[in-house]
């Protein structure tokens, strides 16, 4: 019986032997950038561009840059006063936590005092300098900033649209907001594009002796404004926001005296009678920064000088509040969503 065992162990290795194992695995190029360099961070491709010069031309390449930025996972990005700070504040969206802030590499000048936070889209920071007239279009992640001087933004209302591509900025004449919408001093600062289209958000609807007749637009495409007609519902609210969330144009309302924010979102694109309200909760001596694509709220309480990120999905209001959070010491100035990408302030 040992014998039959030997030979059958002796026969298996011979048959191993003629077996022509390759010394090395590899995968084909086009596996490792669909599943794998799309997937990684921002500073780890950039250590990557010294392999070969094959991966050089891919990571380096605007398709590139388009396909990483949507599989980029959604953070937090938050502005100190005060030092002048840009704070990456990332979150883990399954357990809901979140995590120690990164300071990021946005330069600010030390001389600069006014300074005040605009916005974050597709991986670019920008900010204002009010002495000096200039704003500021950064990507913290590859380390480019680019400034954009104006010539002047005091007086009547215009609208500039700078061409990160052309470096040229055109001025939309200001005869065109007419008095219809003399009401136009109640539009904020944060706006959202979708479509092409560039929605500008409504503050303090209620308290305005003229109150806006329309929602502002513009078509990047067109150069042209759009006129929406405004929803009676916004009648209750002293505050509007536009955002996108889960694919969907959504206005984030708000109603200070019952620290009630309810969330509606146009359920079918150019149907302006399709608003819905898909989310309500109750958020009191909270200032609301953002809303994550699966629907949680990064708040801030400025009672308690923390961040929470908020899950308004939960059964009870108790069990809404406060799911995670982070004490902060800084003075905070604002704070948006933020995703790492390749996009450029120099587009060429």
């Amino acid at each position: 019986m040992a014998n039959l065992k030997n030979n059958a162990i002796k026969k298996c290795r011979k048959n191993n032997n003629d077996i022509n194992f390759p010394e090395t695995l590899t995968l084909p190029d086009h596996l490792i950038v669909e599943h794998i360099l799309r997937r990684l961070p921002v500073k780890s491709l950039i250590r990557f561009k010294c392999v070969a010069k094959f991966w050089i031309s891919i990571i380096s390449s605007s398709e590139f840059a388009k396909t990483h930025l949507k599989l980029s996972l959604h953070q937090f990005i938050f502005f100190t006063g005060r030092p002048f700070k840009f704070m990456l504040l990332p979150f883990n969206d399954v357990f809901n936590s979140l995590k120690i802030p990164v300071e990021l590499a946005v330069p600010v000048d030390s001389c600069l005092r006014q300074i005040q936070f605009v916005s974050s889209s597709n991986g670019l920071v920008c900010y204002y300098a009010h002495r000096s007239t200039s704003f500021y279009v950064c990507n913290p992640a590859i380390r480019q900033c680019r400034k954009i001087k104006l010539v002047s933004i005091v007086g009547s209302v215009n609208f500039n649209v700078f061409s990160l591509r052309t470096g040229e900025c055109k001025m939309i004449l200001s005869d065109i907001i007419d008095e219809r919408f003399s009401g136009c001093e109640t539009l904020s600062h944060e706006t959202k594009v979708i479509n092409d289209t560039l929605y500008l958000s409504l503050r303090n609807l209620e308290r305005n002796l003229v109150k806006p007749k329309h929602i502002l637009g513009f078509d990047f495409v067109t150069a042209q404004f759009k006129e929406f007609p405004l929803m009676d519902w916004l009648s209750s609210y002293t505050s509007a926001i536009f955002l996108v969330m889960n694919g969907y144009l959504s206005l984030q309302c708000q109603r200070p005296l019952d620290s009630v924010v309810d969330v509606w979102a146009l359920k079918q694109y150019g149907d302006w009678s399709s608003w819905e309200k898909l989310i309500s909760v109750h958020l009191p001596s909270t200032i609301v920064y953002n809303i994550t694509p699966t629907g949680k709220f990064l708040v801030w309480q400025y009672m308690k000088e923390k961040f929470e990120l908020v899950n308004p999905s939960r059964d009870t209001e108790e069990e809404s509040q406060g799911d995670a959070d982070y004490h902060c010491e800084v003075n905070v100035r604002g704070a948006a969503g933020y995703v790492e990408s390749f996009i450029s302030p120099y587009l060429e």
